[in-house]
């Protein structure tokens, strides 16, 4: 489970991340719009409108923009990127679509909602090998979506004279006549697909009480008290309801992490934990006998393992620097696929997966894990039963090269990871998935990697 630090760090680069792309996104609209604002009354004072600005020194304006984004998409895991890259496409055609459909908000939907998936990959889920993860995306994804509309169709009813007038299209305009029925059903739309997110991600009654709960109560006044023929009433709910309903959500959310957070301690500190990882075969010379002692799971693996996932810092090169994951954009011939591993790091990561037949490049080490990632799948494979013995993990804090190379020589973007038998099986969500269909045990039966049954 992530990491209360972890949470909050992700949770303000996607904050940074959301205010300067919307930025870029009101820069790029405007540019496109500097023919048509003049004609409305609300946005014939924005500065390329009025004069104030050039469109070139916009362009410059939204290019720095653009950058400063990249550079906070580029601190995420490289996964991202790709999941990152597509929503400029909507960026830059909402603007259009307000000239031939008279639904542009379902584009502006599309495209302020992206940051729900990338979320997942965020934090180390890859969608592609989760279904409950990507189920739990797309739902939370198109409930985003079915807000936005909402709110920003009571936003565009300020404006539906100047609109028809400068020939701009809205949904508004087109549902003038039933927009509260509408707003309904896109209220239900959107918290019976916040319902179903939840479901998908296994999240308990904090979550809809809380999130599911205040998003009913919070749009529900909403669509009751606006007066659409009002323009200062529908700029007060619009300004203020999207902070009512994405507050409860947000709090509905922090409240369901935080009391799984807290049932997570509670079930790993519990004295039934189990102890079937903790056991060390001794060989007794005097009588060819074995005896078995227990300690905690942690504390076991920790024992067989933390001298060797100190050697690797040592047998990894200094002085050379593995690209980073930004590297594949610096020449046109290098792809992701492609990117540059060091023989010699390569060699000694050769080295590390082949020293036992459970290896586990982690955060930390097995006794004081530093990443919630790290610290369930220790605590998975102390579930299934692996022999320590048979173990070993290497702590990727204590080399920076480590760290990005087994990243590189695995093609995988995030740590922990896990390999068996030398063949890499994935990170801590694989791990979770494989553990809970029964996949990893019969897996780790088979390679003959758990604690012998008593005789």
């Amino acid at each position: 489970m992530t990491s209360p630090l972890e949470l909050l760090a992700t949770s303000g680069l996607f904050v940074t991340g959301a205010l300067i792309m919307r930025g870029a996104g009101c820069a790029i609209n405007d540019l496109w719009d500097r023919n048509l604002d003049p004609h409305v009354e609300r946005t014939k004072f924005r500065p390329i409108a009025r004069g104030a600005l050039t469109p070139q020194k916009a362009v410059v304006f939204t290019g720095f923009q653009l950058l400063g984004g990249l550079g906070l998409l580029l601190q995420f895991p490289l996964e991202c990127l790709w999941y990152g890259i597509p929503s400029l496409l909507f960026v830059a055609s909402y603007p259009l679509a307000k000239r031939v459909t008279n639904y542009p908000q379902f584009v502006l939907g599309l495209t302020f909602s992206w940051g729900a998936m990338m979320g997942f990959p965020a934090l180390g889920v890859d969608l592609l090998s989760r279904p409950d993860a990507l189920a739990a995306a797309a739902a939370l994804y198109s409930s985003c979506v079915a807000w936005t509309v909402l709110y920003d169709m009571i936003y565009a009813h300020m404006d539906i004279k100047d609109d028809v007038a400068a020939g701009i299209k809205s949904i508004a305009l087109r549902h003038e006549h039933n927009t509260k029925a509408v707003l309904s059903g896109l209220a239900v739309t959107q918290v019976a697909l916040l319902g179903v997110a939840g479901l998908a991600a296994g999240a308990g009654p904090v979550y809809f009480i809380g999130s599911c709960g205040s998003a009913i109560a919070t749009l529900g006044l909403m669509i009751w008290r606006v007066r659409l023929k009002d323009v200062k009433n529908c700029w007060w709910w619009f300004k203020n309801g999207c902070w009512l309903t994405g507050g409860g959500i947000a709090l509905g959310m922090a409240g369901e992490y935080i009391d799984q957070y807290r049932k997570r301690g509670d079930e790993t500190s519990s004295p039934d934990f189990p102890e079937s990882i903790a056991r060390q075969h001794d060989d007794n010379s005097s009588n060819n006998t074995s005896t078995q002692k227990s300690t905690s799971p942690a504390a076991m693996f920790s024992r067989f393992s933390f001298q060797a996932s100190r050697g690797i810092a040592r047998s990894v090169p200094k002085g050379r620097v593995i690209p980073g994951p930004w590297s594949f954009v610096s020449g046109p011939s290098t792809t992701l696929q492609a990117r540059f591993l060091s023989a010699e790091t390569r060699a000694a990561i050769d080295k590390a997966v082949s020293s036992a037949p459970v290896v586990l490049f982690m955060k930390g080490t097995p006794e004081t894990p530093q990443c919630g990632f790290s610290r369930a799948s220790i605590q998975i494979l102390g579930l299934q039963g692996v022999d320590p013995q048979k173990f070993t993990a290497f702590n990727v804090l204590e080399d920076p090269e480590l760290r990005q190379g087994i990243k590189e020589y695995s093609d995988w973007p995030t740590i922990p990871q896990l390999y068996v038998d030398k063949e890499f099986v994935g990170g801590c969500d694989i791990l979770m998935s494989m553990h809970q269909n029964g996949e990893l045990a019969k897996l780790l039966e088979e390679k003959s990697t758990l604690v012998p049954a008593e005789e």
